[in-house]
């Protein structure tokens, strides 16, 4: 069928059904990234985190005795080390920041991930080729290396249960934890 005869809802067709794929991933990725900083907020308290930054330096960061720098990376197969290069790069200038004073406390990195790491990113984190002061979260592994972090989900809805499952422990609240988890994605996302 042609783009004006092939409807869904009332809409035409992409012209190009790998661009609609390429855009849903990306804003996918950015609600994931959303979803991953309000379990952040819903954990700060618990766990002495005075500040949880968006869109600063990192993804998130999260500011305690030391600074925690989150880059989140979703994709829909598993992580290359090209995905995370530009990320390892930043840090390391982050991390020679607090080594030299100009930023306070103590720097470390987390990579969280919703797919697993690829063969030769695999082999990189578990022979000690990348700094220590980098750990790695995916779907299923390093989801208790520091308590202030939620795991890694694989997608979307996990997150958003998770989530939901966590706001629904806190006391007094007076909306729904669903519709507290999306209000915070949205004061995240402005």
């Amino acid at each position: 069928m042609s783009p004006q005869t092939d409807l869904i809802d009332d809409q035409p067709a992409a012209l190009d059904p790998r661009q609609t794929t390429r855009i849903e991933a990306v804003h996918r990725g950015f609600l994931y990234q959303h979803l991953y900083a309000v379990g952040c907020l819903l954990l700060a308290e618990k766990h002495e985190v005075t500040s949880v930054s968006v869109e600063r330096d990192e993804d998130i960061e999260l500011q305690h005795a030391g600074r925690t720098y989150i880059q989140v990376k979703t994709r829909i197969k598993p992580i290359i080390p090209s995905d995370i290069v530009g990320a390892l790069e930043r840090f390391d200038t982050l991390r020679t920041d607090h080594e030299s004073g100009l930023r306070c406390g103590k720097a470390q990195c987390f990579v969280v991930m919703n797919q697993p790491p690829g063969p030769v990113l695999l082999e990189a984190i578990n022979s000690g080729q990348l700094s220590e002061d980098v750990k790695f979260i995916w779907p299923g592994f390093g989801a208790h290396v520091m308590p202030a972090l939620p795991p890694a989900w694989s997608g979307i809805d996990q997150a958003a249960e998770w989530c939901a499952q966590l706001a629904a422990k806190l006391p007094y609240s007076l909306i729904s934890p669903e519709s507290l988890v999306w209000k915070l994605a949205g004061c995240v996302q402005l």
